[in-house]
C-alpha cells in the first residue's frame, strides 16, 4: 500500500506548511489545534477510499462506478458528520467554528485532490493506448 502512505506524508507535508505559518501569523496554538484535526478526519475516510481504489480498479468496470459514487459520498458524509459533532459538542470546537470549518474544508479539498492523483497514477494504462501512444511518437516513413 504505497499510495496510502503518500498520502500520509502529502496530508504531513501540507499540515505542517499551512498549520506551521498559521500559528506565527496570529493563529496561535488553536491553529494548529483546528488543522491537525481537521487533517486527521479528512485522512482516514481518504485513506479508505484510495484502498478501496486501488482494490477496485483491479476489477470490472461495475465495481470502479461504485467505488466514484459510493467512495465520494461515504467520505463526505463521513467528514461532514464528524465536523459536525465536534463543532456542536466539543467545547474548543464550540468556540471557534468558523475557523474549524475552514481547515476542514481546506484538508478535504487537498486529500480529495491527492486522493484522486494517487488513483490515477497507480491505474495500469491500457495496452492499446500505450502502443497507439508509441506508434504516434515515431516519425512518418520515408519514401
Amino acid at each position: 500500500m504505497r499510495s496510502v502512505l503518500y498520502l500520509f506524508a502529502g496530508c504531513a507535508a501540507f499540515w505542517l506548511l499551512t498549520a506551521l505559518p498559521a500559528r506565527m501569523l496570529g493563529g496561535g496554538n488553536a491553529a494548529v489545534a483546528c488543522s491537525g484535526t481537521a487533517m486527521l478526519l479528512c485522512f482516514g475516510p481518504a485513506a479508505l477510499t484510495l484502498a478501496w481504489a486501488t482494490w477496485a480498479l483491479q476489477r470490472d468496470a461495475q465495481k470502479q462506478l461504485l467505488l466514484v459514487i459510493g467512495g465520494g459520498g461515504i467520505r463526505m458524509f463521513f467528514v461532514l458528520v464528524a465536523g459536525l459533532l465536534l463543532t456542536q459538542m466539543v467545547p474548543f470546537y464550540q468556540e471557534r467554528p468558523r475557523e474549524f470549518l475552514f481547515w476542514l474544508l481546506a484538508a478535504y479539498l487537498f486529500t480529495l485532490a491527492l486522493e484522486i492523483v494517487l488513483m490515477l497514477a497507480g491505474r495500469a494504462s491500457p495496452r492499446g493506448v500505450q502502443a497507439k501512444t508509441v506508434a504516434a511518437d515515431q516519425p512518418p516513413p520515408g519514401p
